[in-house]
């Protein structure tokens, strides 16, 4: 079976649509494992607050752009890409293993108020990351 094509802009809009919604999901989670304990509430908005745009600035916005860079470079002009590439094939294993590592966790004996700044603090990251996705089709003809 043949998989679907996209054009490069397009890709670039869903790579950023995708880590926003899952960004957003990552904060919905904590927020609602927090809805038992609302005083860890403002610790762990203080700390996904701190952490969250600190991890976006350090890695997770390099990724981006990384990937953005990459999606430029697979095919030339107005050439139709695999919806797959939407993300580099290297990476799905990662993905795949912060899935898993995320199922573990949830399942664990630690208390969800635990685990929710570590959801705050990626799902920021990814908020803030899926920026640079979005910026990428306004000011970068290469990927128009």
């Amino acid at each position: 079976m043949k998989s679907p094509t996209i054009d490069r802009i397009r890709l670039i809009r869903m790579a950023g649509l995708l880590w926003l919604i899952i960004g957003l999901a990552l904060v919905t989670v904590a927020l609602y494992w927090y809805r038992t304990s609302p005083d860890a509430l403002l610790l762990g908005a203080v700390i996904g607050l701190i952490f969250g745009p600190m991890l976006d600035r350090l890695t997770v916005s390099r990724m981006a752009a990384l990937n953005v860079e990459r999606i430029r470079r697979l095919l030339p002009g107005d050439a139709r890409l695999p919806l797959i590439e939407v993300q580099s094939r290297r990476t799905y294993p990662i993905i795949l293993l912060m899935i898993i590592m995320g199922a573990v966790l949830r399942r664990s004996p630690i208390p969800r108020e635990y685990l929710a700044p570590g959801y705050l603090v990626m799902g920021i990251a990814l908020i803030l990351a899926s920026r640079v996705y979005f910026r990428a089709r306004l000011d970068s003809p290469q990927a128009d």
